[in-house]
């Protein structure tokens, strides 16, 4: 199962269907009740009438805008701006009382988080795994340690375990934990979009 979901991401990357320069993903289940999209939008202070429609199926997914779409009782969101694009407040919105996994990335920076809005968490970070012991990263990825040996595998100078691997890894550590699946037939189909004004970004 790990071999499977991990060579359909690397695919997925490797081809550019995933940008592997920079992306952000994030699927998050309340822990009672449904979360929807017009009820994040209005968490973020904008107004449900914001939420448009991405059509385009050339280019489903432009750079600049933020997908937020129904997954079951959740939501998940999808944005090609990349590591850090949007401030703190859209992660506030997202996450309280609920479990929220983000897989992000740009050139410069690569991680995996996973919060409990009533407790726990954990999480693995490119600059974090580079600057200390395994020892110390593995106990970071906290409630995700099951997946330790994956991630021990990465190895900068590898080509088999190197960059696309562990992104690929993270992508599918998301999809182990909450059962949602970032595939082709997601990204090429019409999704509920903001266009997001300058205040959230960065």
């Amino acid at each position: 199962m790990h071999h499977e979901a991990i060579a359909r991401y690397r695919d997925m990357l490797d081809h550019w269907v995933l940008d592997p320069e920079a992306l952000c993903w994030t699927v998050t289940f309340p822990l009672t009740g449904t979360l929807s999209p017009k009820e994040v939008v209005t968490r973020m202070g904008m107004r449900p009438r914001d939420l448009g429609t991405s059509t385009d199926e050339d280019n489903p997914i432009e750079e600049g805008y933020f997908l937020i779409e129904q997954a079951g009782s959740g939501i998940v969101t999808y944005d090609m701006g990349g590591y850090g694009r949007f401030s703190r407040q859209i992660h506030d919105a997202l996450t309280p009382d609920a479990r929220h996994w983000c897989v992000q990335w740009d050139s410069y920076n690569l991680g995996l988080s996973y919060y409990q809005g009533d407790g726990g968490g954990g999480g693995w970070d490119i600059e974090y795994f580079e600057e200390h012991p395994s020892e110390t990263v593995i106990a970071a990825l906290g409630p995700l340690v099951k997946y330790a040996d994956l991630f021990q595998r990465y190895n900068l100078d590898d080509d088999e375990y190197g960059a696309i691997y562990i992104r690929a890894l993270c992508l599918a550590v998301v999809e182990w934990e909450s059962g949602i699946c970032l595939d082709r037939e997601w990204l090429y189909r019409p999704h509920p979009v903001l266009d997001l004004p300058a205040r959230f970004m960065m």
